[in-house]
């Protein structure tokens, strides 16, 4: 006995026929009573297998009316409120029960009994109406519902009866499907749904179903419910006929957009249930041929073999494509040019499907495919690319597959006939031809800064628009967009490309810029340039940014002084309002401009000027002036100093500005002396100005010398502010200006033994403040965005340190200072400092350490240092000190002073050996360490590791390995003169 809804070991037969008896009320009474029983207590199957068997057995037997029958239904539906959704067996045997049940009820009963089952399924289901349902939520109340919908719509399906189904029920039923999550819809709905639709009258039901999935939205998760509702009624909705039972779609323009969405998915289960309903859709059309027209769908009777044709080698290039070895797809690639040529058929509709299988080969893992997918792909004629409704897609692919740095490889032959730096060059400068290129750049743009990109890509693609003609392309939008790519750049950690990116990105604003974009704009974006990697006067693209000022600007130069001087001169900005334009910004303009000539400034300038100084004149006795505007001022003026001086450094170079200020520096450095005397600096970034203004006029050569007086006026005043009880602030802005001063003699080797300045070094801070480090005097004031007194003792710490790195740097009296603090002390005072203070300090300390270290004779000590600022190092893993920490370590540790000494030699082999198992994890340790490794004499312990690491190891990570190839292209292209030097001496060769 055996039917579709039970499947029962024949060995439990004999078994279950030993409980039957041939009184067949007697019979089904006791088997129930037995089960109720059974179930609510010790969850044995045996009585409840019995009755399923005996049901089955009485199922032959129709002519023999048993009012209990009634009975086992109630007490089945009864029974799933006590049974688990995980009791499979008991479930299904309870389902088959009552589907065995209904067929022996007399006609004039089962209208009763109908309605009690259908009471029950709505009973459970209306309450879940409007929720998300998954595995923990109420999924046995579902499970147990639709369970016994199930087997009522059999029922219903199986006899021609004139009981119908509710119509709430429908609404209810089908009210689950955008809240049922796709794993339980797998589940319960794969056998309920299909007998509901089979169990009605009319295909008003799938019309309801297909009207609810297309509410749904085009996520990846609503896709898969669409698509899963889809494949489940296939049979009802992939048809071109139309009757009660049936439902098509190819009519409808969201169907075709539901496919589409599917083929180009990450999952791969979408793209397989997407592709089996495009065949079996393209199978019924061939079959019976109906005209369709639609935006991303067409079919003709006359183009009949044509599109057939076109189908195939779609569907052949969706399947292979799902291959992840090369060997096995590019055999397929040779028939792609006929699958372009099938597209004349409706180039329009043809291409939409030709961009999905260019989508899948973008997003192929092999390389080699991707580039073979690039090159096609920029042959695409621009005009049909972009007039395309699935070109956003496409693009958005085509930009992600660039941004793999691994396309990159500048080594000849690595894959023929794929020059990137041609291909990007070509595709740019076409879609810069069309007569629609401000709208196709603007577009482009935007999507190119919706990305994090990787610094080789950024730099191929900035480099290939800077190439394009000089043309009118972009507008204020398009500079809002290189300006949100420009800040991606700035992230970037590799200094060369960062420049070169920074260049290119200039050029193209140079180049491509309307005449007529706000000078707001222009002003915003040539603000975040830094000027130590690009925008440094002096250089070239300094100049060809002045000549394209010089040609477009043609607004009154008051204006802009007004503007500026509305920022300048305003105490408080609105709360909940960023402004776009920062005073580095305008700044920066104001010299652009100036350098350009363009304007007879004559009298405006002046004022202006005039204005900004005015604000310092007699600072000290004016209690009432407002600190906002004159820190601002300040800060105005320490940008201009930073712009206004050249590279490479020659002295004094003309330019108007600093003409107009160079006499009156000295009022900038009074102001900062009455700052340091009498306050207020209230926060870290009052103090933080007051000492980059110093840093900016003690670097100007040229400016140092005209104020030299008054900054060693300032000196004497901050040295004698160190005997005084200051604030925390003011002891960090004294500590500051000291330091600034110290390294300007050292790196200027101006000798100032027996003077004032280095006993009050000597004495005042190292004794009292480094080695001593007696603080109580500081005031605890709180600063919101500096908010713990830790914070800004680890800043002082900092700076102590820093300036006996200087003082060591220009140790001619280095014997002298060791013997009245030997290295012992000094290295408690580093591990207090690491300790107590936190990390920050961790740089300097290594530094100064270098030249301390090989003195030292206590080996332990020397072996407990490394050790611990080892791990204070990899504390720090996570921010951006890491790398200049772990650097001066191994400078520190790897010098002949140390690794020469037979006593650390085990100590930094070892070392050495977890640097070397490190580097894969950490791209570049095994680089800084082989870097440091070739300054030392060499040691034969040190083979054994090298050759390991060489052979095995990470010496240079492939992501690395490009990284340096592309900087060494870089530096190839300035030194042949093809690029631009960039600003700053770091990174010029």
């Amino acid at each position: 006995m055996r039917t579709n809804n039970s499947c029962i070991p024949i060995s439990d037969v004999f078994d279950l026929l030993e409980k039957i008896t041939y009184n067949e009320e007697k019979t089904v009474d006791k088997l129930l009573q037995c089960t109720v029983s059974d179930l609510k207590g010790d969850r044995s199957i045996v009585n409840l297998k019995a009755l399923n068997y005996f049901l089955l057995f009485r199922s032959n037997c129709k002519g023999i009316s048993i009012y209990s029958y009634e009975n086992v239904i109630y007490e089945s539906v009864d029974l799933l409120k006590y049974i688990s959704d995980k009791d499979i067996t008991i479930c299904a045997l309870l389902g088959s029960v009552i589907e065995n049940c209904l067929p022996l009820i007399p006609m004039t009963n089962i209208n009763k009994v109908f309605l009690k089952l259908v009471e029950f399924i709505e009973t459970n289901l209306q309450f879940m109406s409007g929720k998300v349902i998954d595995q923990a939520d109420n999924y046995t109340k579902l499970a147990h519902s639709l369970h016994v919908l199930e087997r009522t719509c059999s029922f219903k399906s199986g006899n021609p009866t004139d009981l119908e189904l509710p119509t709430m029920l429908n609404t209810t039923l089908i009210s689950l499907i955008p809240n049922l999550a796709i794993d339980v819809a797998r589940k319960i709905f794969v056998s309920v749904l299909p007998k509901f639709v089979l169990s009605q009258d009319s295909n008003i039901i799938l019309e309801q179903i297909w009207l609810q999935l297309t509410r749904l939205n085009f996520s990846e998760n609503d896709v898969s419910k669409q698509l899963f509702y889809l494949c489940l009624l296939s049979d009802n909705f992939i048809t071109v006929e139309h009757n009660k039972l049936c439902f098509p779609l190819y009519d409808k323009p969201e169907f075709w957009e539901i496919i589409l969405k599917g083929l180009y998915n990450e999952d791969s289960i979408i793209r397989k249930q997407s592709l089996f309903l495009l065949k079996l859709y393209i199978e019924k059309l061939a079959e019976h041929n109906p005209s369709i027209e639609q935006d991303i769908f067409y079919w003709d009777n006359k183009h009949k073999f044509q599109l057939i044709e076109f189908w195939n080698k779609i569907f052949t290039f969706l399947e292979v494509v799902e291959e992840k070895q090369t060997h096995l797809i590019t055999p397929a690639l040779k028939g792609f040019e006929d699958l372009h040529s099938l597209c004349s058929v409706n180039r329009k509709v043809c291409y939409a499907w030709l961009f999905c299988v260019f989508i899948r080969l973008l997003k192929h893992p092999s390389h080699i495919i991707v580039k073979w997918c690039l090159i096609e792909f920029c042959n695409i004629d621009i005009d049909t690319l972009f007039h395309d409704a699935k070109c956003k897609e496409l693009l958005i692919c085509f930009f992600n597959a660039l941004n793999n740095m691994f396309l990159f490889n500048t080594e000849k032959n690595s894959t023929p006939n794929f020059n990137h730096e041609d291909l990007l060059e070509k595709w740019f400068t076409s879609v810069a031809i069309k007569d629609s290129s401000r709208i196709l750049f603007e577009y482009i743009l935007d999507h190119l800064a919706s990305i994090s990109w990787g610094p080789v890509p950024l730099f191929y693609i900035t480099s290939a628009i800077s190439k394009i003609p000089p043309k009118s392309l972009f507008n204020d939008n398009c500079l809002n967009h290189l300006k949100k790519i420009l800040l991606v750049s700035l992230k970037n950690q590799n200094v060369y490309i960062r420049s070169a990116i920074q260049c290119s990105l200039l050029k193209c604003i140079c180049n491509l810029t309307n005449s007529d974009v706000d000078i707001m704009t222009i002003t915003n974006i040539l603000g975040l340039f830094n000027s130590k990697e690009s925008l440094k006067r002096g250089t070239g693209i300094w100049k060809k940014c002045v000549d394209w000022i010089k040609s477009i600007l043609t607004c009154e130069i008051t204006a802009f002084f007004r503007i500026c001087s509305n920022k300048i001169f305003k105490t408080n900005e609105p709360q909940g309002v960023e402004t776009s334009n920062s005073i580095q910004s305008f700044s920066r303009m104001l010299v652009l401009m100036t350098d350009s000539e363009k304007f007879p400034f004559g009298e405006d300038l002046k004022i202006f000027i005039d204005s900004i100084f005015e604000q310092f004149y007699e600072c000290d006795k004016r209690i009432y002036s407002c600190l906002k505007i004159q820190d601002n001022c300040l800060e105005f003026c320490q940008h201009i100093i930073s712009d206004c001086s050249s590279f490479p450094d020659q002295g004094k170079k003309e330019n108007r500005l600093l003409c107009l200020i160079e006499n009156r520096i000295i009022d900038l450095l009074h102001y900062i002396e009455v700052r340091l005397q009498k306050g207020p600096i209230e926060n870290m970034q009052m103090a933080t100005l007051y000492e980059k203004t110093f840093y900016k006029i003690i670097n100007n050569k040229y400016l140092a010398s005209r104020s030299s007086a008054k900054i060693l006026n300032l000196l004497k005043i901050t040295t004698h502010s160190l005997t005084l009880n200051l604030s925390s602030y003011h002891e960090y802005l004294a500590l500051e200006i000291i330091h600034h001063y110290y390294k300007y003699l050292v790196q200027n080797d101006i000798n100032f033994n027996g003077t004032f300045f280095e006993n009050d070094i000597i004495h005042s801070i190292f004794k009292t403040r480094l080695f001593g480090k007696n603080f109580s005097h500081l005031s605890t004031t709180v600063d919101p965005l500096f908010n713990t007194r830790g914070k800004l003792m680890s800043e002082i710490m900092h700076t102590l340190w820093s300036i006996f790195t200087c003082y060591l740097e220009n140790n001619s009296g280095l014997q002298v200072f060791l013997e009245e603090f030997p290295v012992s002390i000094l290295i408690n005072a580093a591990f207090n400092a690491i300790n107590e203070d936190g990390k920050q300090s961790l740089v300097p300390i290594l530094k100064s350490f270098i030249y301390l270290l090989p003195l030292h004779k206590n080996v332990e000590d020397v072996q407990k240092f490394i050790s611990i600022t080892w791990d204070s190092c990899f504390e720090l893993r996570k921010t951006e000190l890491f790398w200049l920490t772990i650097s001066e370590w191994m400078r520190m540790v790897y010098q002949d002073g140390i690794a020469l000494n037979s006593h650390y030699h085990q100590l930094i082999s070892g070392y050495a050996v977890k640097i070397m198992d490190l580097g894969e994890e950490l791209t570049g340790l095994v680089n800084i360490f082989f870097y440091h490794c070739e300054k030392l004499n060499f040691i034969p312990q040190f083979s054994a590791i090298i050759s390991k690491g060489i052979v095995f190891g990470a010496i240079l990570r492939k992501d690395k390995r490009m990284e340096m190839e592309v900087s060494d292209y870089i530096m190839n292209l300035i030194e042949s003169g093809s690029m631009e030097s960039f600003g700053s001496g770091i990174c010029l060769k």
